[in-house]
């Protein structure tokens, strides 16, 4: 056997071992298959057995589990409905102490919400009607609170006569510690259920407060008499009526920053609206006012300054808490009124020059004029409101206040000098000059109208300085000492001096006769004959003088020692000539022309000062 022969049988066994494999392995695997087709049909089998016991459990533990939480909910809702009913007892108790009762009502509340949360107590809602008794009970005992709430308030919100606290010097009425914690404790409460009761306490202290200024109300009226005569400072009761109102507002605020705990965007919120119609009540009664004042401003003009300072205490209380509301009413009152305080600067001269110009006739010993006393005694009342005058002079001119066209009395004379420079920005200044243009209006007027009636200068001199004497007694026992500066006396003194040379007049020209007669050597005869003349007409005229001095109805010590200190000039004239000529050079009998020694003319004149 060849080598290729082998070969050949070699690779046919192999062949023929590979096909037996073969067929063992498909055969295997086909056992295989057939074992899986069987384990599946087991397993199939057994599934179907399983499953409906499988199902069985879960709902067996469903219902155990239900059960479970079935028993624990109903002794959850027996312990609630317990305390539930333990809670309905005490909120159907009286109210004794205010947060217990709050406390007690909170807790009710959660005890009502946990039974909602077990749908009533219940799948069945066996608890339902535990529920609604806890309801209806929380409402009932929010409506107690409610009223307990009203009649807290009410009670300290009786009104009252302020007068009467304001006399003895003691502070309105306030809420005690325990009802101001309780009154807080309630609207805390409300507010906090959404459902405020700011509303209660608003309308109760805002009645208080109109009801109580009601018992003032009646003293600020102008009635038919009072406007018919100068208005007397303070003598309105609107200044009372503002200090019992700045007296609510300030303890009314402070009221509520204690209730409110100092919350101040709340308390601001119920304080403007608690005082509302109480402000606008007090701008109603301003307002009447002052048109009683644009009625009969020459006598209720002065009235227009207390409305200014009393608004303008208002309104700095209101602004001092910060408030964003402007209040236009009170500051249109307040305009209204500096408004006619302005004007009356204007006024006063207009009424001086036109009161004067009205008199028929001056009084007969020459006195003071009626005029003087009416308008004087304006002056001085309207002199009392200082402060309020200097805050209304900014903003005016040296001379602004005088009418135009300009008046007869300013061309005729002023005691201002055109050298005299007034500060228009010093107020105190200005209010000065006012005064003196005034008085010079006064004065000077009563000098123009007095030449209708008045023919010696030295009686129109008289007259006008007994009327000054009186403008100066007026100004030192009142407000207008304290007015005038060092150019307003000036001014004033001015004004006097005119009035004196008038007076003096006669005097200077009886001392003119005193006067020497030059001469070089011995008297001539011509001279002799001067010197008798002059001793005869100053006898004359000074006796004259004298009678008419003493005619005059002076009642005014201190006019007198005045009037007989500035006639006293002539005294040392006439002892220097007394004494020239005494010795007789002019004439042998001297008796038959010096009346007088020096001694007994002194005299004479020490007897015009008594």
């Amino acid at each position: 056997m060849s080598l290729s022969q082998i070969s050949v049988d070699i690779d046919e066994a192999d062949a023929v071992v590979l096909q037996e494999s073969l067929l063992k392995t498909r055969s295997l695997i086909a056992s295989i298959s057939q074992s899986l087709n069987k384990i599946e049909s087991s397993s199939s089998n057994s599934e179907k057995l399983l499953k409906p016991i499988i199902e069985k459990n879960k709902k067996l533990s469903i219902f155990s589990k239900n059960v479970n939480d079935s028993l624990l909910a109903v002794s959850n809702v027996q312990g609630i409905a317990s305390e539930a009913s333990i809670y309905e007892s005490k909120l159907n108790e009286r109210i004794d102490n205010v947060k217990n009762y709050i406390i007690t009502i909170n807790k009710s509340q959660n005890i009502l919400l946990k039974l909602k949360d077990n749908n009533g107590g219940g799948s069945n809602g066996e608890y339902r009607g535990i529920s609604e008794n806890l309801s209806k009970t929380i409402m009932d005992s929010e409506f107690k609170l409610h009223q307990f709430f009203k009649e807290l308030i009410k009670s300290d919100s009786q009104p009252f006569d302020p007068q009467i606290f304001m006399n003895q010097l003691k502070p309105f009425p306030f809420l005690s510690v325990s009802k101001i914690r309780d009154v807080g404790l309630i609207m805390a409460y409300f507010n906090d259920q959404k459902n405020p009761i700011d509303d209660l306490y608003i309308d109760s202290r805002s009645n208080l407060i109109l009801k109580s200024l009601a018992f003032l109300e009646p003293f600020t009226k102008i009635n038919n008499q009072m406007d018919k005569v100068p208005y007397e400072k303070g003598s309105n009761g609107i200044n009372n009526y503002t200090e019992a109102f700045l007296g609510f507002l300030s303890n009314e605020y402070a009221l509520l920053e204690s209730i409110l705990n100092e919350n101040n965007d709340q308390i601001i919120t119920i304080y403007q609206k608690l005082i509302r119609n109480s402000i606008e009540n007090y701008s109603k009664i301003i307002t009447n006012l002052i048109n009683s004042i644009e009625n009969s401003i020459t006598n209720l003009g002065s009235l227009s300054f207390e409305l200014i300072n009393n608004l303008s205490k208002i309104l700095s209380f209101l602004k001092s808490k910060s408030f964003k509301e402007s209040y236009p009413s009170l500051s249109k009152n307040l305009n209204s009124s500096q408004s006619i305080a302005k004007s009356l600067f204007k006024e006063l001269l207009i009424y001086t020059e036109n009161r004067v110009s009205s008199l028929t006739t001056i009084p007969q010993d020459s006195g003071v004029s009626e005029a003087t006393v009416d308008i004087m005694s304006k002056i001085r009342k309207i002199s009392e409101y200082k402060f309020e005058q200097i805050n209304l002079m900014n903003g005016f001119k040296a001379g602004s206040w005088i009418p135009q066209p300009s008046p007869q009395w300013l061309s005729h004379f002023s005691s201002i000098s055109h050298t005299t420079i007034i500060d228009d920005s010093d107020p105190k200044q200005l209010l000065s000059s006012y005064y003196l243009d005034v008085i010079d209006a006064l004065i000077v007027n009563l000098e123009i109208k007095s030449l209708n009636f008045i023919k010696k200068k030295q009686t129109l001199g008289f007259f006008l300085i007994t009327n000054i004497t009186l403008v100066e007694q007026i100004i030192s026992r009142s407000q207008l000492n304290n007015i005038l500066d060092s150019t307003g006396w000036s001014r004033l003194e001015k004004l006097k001096k005119r009035s004196l040379n008038f007076f003096l007049t006669g005097w200077k020209q009886v001392a003119a006769y005193l006067l020497d007669v030059n001469v070089v050597g011995k008297l001539s005869s011509k001279d002799r004959e001067i010197i008798k003349e002059k001793f005869k007409n100053f006898n004359l005229e000074f006796d004259e003088l004298v009678k008419s001095y003493k005619a005059y109805n002076i009642t005014d010590q201190s006019l007198k020692k005045f009037l007989s200190k500035e006639i006293s000039f002539i005294s040392p004239l006439y002892k220097r000539f007394y004494d020239k000529h005494s010795s007789g050079d002019f004439t042998k009998h001297t008796d038959k022309y010096i009346k007088y020694n020096p001694m007994e003319f002194d005299k004479i004149l020490e007897s015009l000062g008594k």
